[in-house]
């Protein structure tokens, strides 16, 4: 396999930068640092690693959704962003509200983090297992076969 020691580090430095980047202060993580995740994840794929088990599931996946006022169009201006948790479980329906689904997801910060840590910590105990005597750049990983 060719030296591809610049498209390791790249996708390598997205996957940190995630990590630090995602809400701390936030239950679920937008599906926005999903697609980012799995953009990174596939460049490391067509470098030949085996990292399908690093993604994260469809399933673990959920819409967002806000109450809104009976009557009031639903504006995703007004309503899209303005909170990263559905806020159907801390509103209950009815009382004059309805559910909007705003055709975004997200997945727990939990899953999504535990499955980040697990590819950089893969990827950085890999790096340690090198040989000795073989100077490593950036990092290693399984191959796939």
């Amino acid at each position: 396999m060719e030296n591809h020691t610049d498209e390791f580090v790249r996708a390598y430095a997205q996957l940190t930068a995630l990590k630090e980047n995602v809400p701390k202060d936030r239950d679920y993580v937008d599906e926005h640092y999903v697609q980012e995740y799995h953009k990174a994840l596939g460049h490391l794929g067509q470098l030949g690693f085996d990292v399908e088990e690093f993604e994260i599931p469809r399933q673990w996946m959920e819409p967002i959704t806000h109450l809104v006022p009976e009557g009031n169009d639903y504006n995703p201006a007004t309503y899209g962003l303005m909170m990263a948790s559905p806020i159907t479980h801390q509103v209950p329906e009815g009382d004059g509200y309805r559910t909007i689904n705003t055709g975004r997801s997200q997945v727990e910060r939990a899953k999504f983090m535990m499955r980040l840590d697990a590819v950089l910590t893969y990827f950085r105990l890999a790096s340690a297992d090198s040989p000795k005597g073989q100077q490593s750049i950036g990092f290693t990983g399984p191959r796939k076969k």
